[in-house]
């Protein structure tokens, strides 16, 4: 900028004034900016004194963060243009690959029914007979899968009924029966249903059962003799109330448990008098000793074994009637009456 000078009237002071700015015009989107005018009103309203001039350099080094500023966000803006124009481009060609196998999977498709319906027309040399023999065939197949795949779910929760059974036998005999009338059930339920057409299968249901019962015997029988033997039992005893009540417990206790094995050993009791009772599980182990010494007396070579003298045994039986009939009677034959099968005489 070009500065004149002229003295003023009054105080003789040089004043000063900017030169006449040469007119340079820029043509922008078809209007018309004089340049030098918006650079000389800057420099007017900026610098109207000397003392402005002082302001000069940090006025343009200002100027010129701000046009380095500019200049940077100009290149973020390019950059991001760039990117959206890559990605545009990408997109573009995902596209067009995903057309073609479009394309492709429509071309294979249509091949794939050309196909079918050439082999349905009978093209491949299948003819209806070989095909229907081949399905009946398959169906045949499959039967036997679900065949199998029933036998094992049978055979597996046979396991299962099994081991629950044994576990919690040792805690209760009440419980241990739950999954024992459960595997019975199952077995009824199989036989019903295949109706003897698998009878490994059936064979293998019933031996389970009984074998499991019988372990159920096992078990209780030796509680039961261990009461027995507690108690002093052959040995006669004419009153109850000189053993220890701690072994007439248990001796309760393990005759009731017992008796649990009675319905499934000899089924549901006919209360009708047509049949007669079958012996109960607990007598039949009580009377085991006593019938063992009978033999040892009366079975074999024994001298005592003589057709000639009948009234030997029978007075040995007499004798045990009379030696055991108060414990059975008095002590016993209570213990009976508290389950299910009142209608029984110990004695």
């Amino acid at each position: 900028m070009t500065l004149q000078t002229e003295t003023g009237a009054e105080s003789g002071q040089p004043h000063l004034h900017p030169a006449p700015p040469t007119r340079s015009n820029v043509v922008v989107f078809d209007q018309t900016i004089d340049v030098d005018e918006d650079v000389t009103d800057f420099f007017d309203s900026r610098f109207s004194t000397r003392q402005d001039l002082i302001k000069i350099k940090a006025t343009l080094q200002e100027q010129t963060d701000i046009g380095n500023e500019l200049s940077r966000k100009l290149e973020e803006s390019k950059e991001r243009a760039s990117q959206v124009l890559r990605q545009a481009q990408d997109a573009s060609i995902s596209a067009l690959d995903s057309l073609r196998g479009v394309e492709s999977s429509a071309l294979d498709l249509e091949e794939q029914i050309e196909s079918s319906e050439a082999f349905a027309s009978g093209k491949k040399g299948r003819d209806q007979r070989s095909l229907v023999e081949e399905l009946s065939d398959l169906q045949n197949r499959v039967k036997a899968l679900e065949d199998a795949k029933r036998y094992i779910l049978i055979v597996s929760r046979t396991q299962k009924l099994i081991s629950d059974s044994r576990e919690l036998l040792e805690s209760s005999a009440k419980k241990a029966l739950v999954p024992y009338n459960s595997l019975v059930q199952l077995s009824n339920t199989v036989k019903g249903t295949l109706g003897g057409n698998n009878i490994k299968l059936e064979g293998f249901l019933n031996s389970s059962a009984e074998g499991l019962l019988q372990e159920f015997k096992s078990h209780l029988s030796k509680k039961f003799q261990a009461s027995l033997d507690a108690v002093g039992w052959p040995t006669p005893i004419p009153d109850p109330s000189t053993v220890s009540e701690s072994k007439l417990d248990d001796f309760e206790l393990n005759f009731k448990e017992m008796l649990l094995l009675q319905e499934p050993t000899y089924g549901p009791l006919h209360r009708s008098g047509e049949e007669p009772y079958p012996p109960l599980l607990t007598t039949e182990l009580m009377v085991a000793p006593l019938i063992l010494r009978f033999r040892y007396h009366f079975d074999g070579k024994r001298p005592t074994n003589r057709l000639d003298k009948p009234e030997w045994y029978l007075s040995h039986v007499l004798e045990l009637i009379i030696e055991h009939t108060s414990f059975l009677q008095d002590y016993v034959q209570r213990v009976v009456q508290e389950t299910e099968y009142k209608e029984y005489d110990v004695k």
